[in-house]
């Protein structure tokens, strides 16, 4: 297989969530070390600093963050009956439109689910979990026109419109990074912000909000990835199609 082979096919890979694991394995601190670059030395506007990262092995911290993740849904004979109670069809509910505008969060947490496991997310629950937390650091001093034109560092929306644009493009990328980092190293990812962002600060003792969840690690080889790691439930696959033309 040629090298371009491969990465096309880690790629294609890589942008599937991973929903159970064999955590009977552990991950090299070799590996560790490679993911960490990933998220350090990727690109982000003016090469500025949006965030900070805890790599997370510690199970019981691990358990704690799982506990405050929320808001998974699955299409299954379960839910359908919870749904025509509503007075929703199947039809309906496959419908985006129709799951924003009815189906209210306390419903998917305590109306379809019969055990508590399976409204959490279970992506989170890897062998490695790494924690995205906001971290803006005045002290890079002016590197925009419009610092340098005010005389002060912008580090707030209210002083810097962008800054939030900013600050989501460098958390995409560096996600991104990791996840094809991680996948090329043979592992299986998933993302999470279906989370209380400060309540999983508070656990890690910090107290900017946790922006973005990602657990990686060995998934689970006598299962659909599909599966909830503990609920019994399976989780629904979707593809997108992104138009890319080449302009010659």
């Amino acid at each position: 297989m040629s090298f371009n082979r491969y990465l096309e096919k880690t790629i294609t890979k890589s942008q599937r969530c991973q929903r159970n694991w064999d955590l009977s394995k552990q991950i090299p601190t070799e590996d560790i070390k490679t993911m960490m670059t990933s998220v350090t030395q990727c690109s982000s506007k003016q090469n500025r600093v949006f965030y900070k990262c805890k790599f997370i092995t510690n199970r019981e911290i691990i358990e704690k963050i799982y506990k405050t993740t929320g808001g998974a849904g699955y299409y299954d004979n379960t839910a359908w009956k919870t749904l025509a109670e509503w007075g929703m069809t199947k039809e309906e509910a496959l419908s985006n439109d129709m799951l924003q505008n009815k189906m209210k969060p306390e419903y998917w947490t305590t109306r379809i689910y019969d055990d508590q496991d399976a409204s959490m997310n279970p992506q989170v629950l890897g062998n490695l979990l790494v924690a995205f937390i906001r971290d803006r650091d005045p002290s890079e001093g002016y590197r925009t026109r419009e610092e340098r034109m005010s005389g002060r560092h912008m580090a707030t929306e209210k002083e810097h419109p962008f800054v939030s644009r900013d600050e989501n493009v460098a958390l995409g990328i560096g996600a991104g990074y990791l996840t094809l980092t991680s996948n090329m190293l043979g592992y299986a990812s998933g993302c999470c912000q279906c989370h209380d962002e400060h309540k999983v600060s508070e656990i890690l003792g910090e107290t900017e909000p946790t922006l973005l969840l990602m657990g990686i690690g060995f998934p689970d080889t006598n299962r659909s990835r599909l599966e909830h790691h503990r609920a019994d439930k399976r989780f629904p696959s979707r593809s997108k199609t992104i138009i890319v033309d080449e302009v010659n």
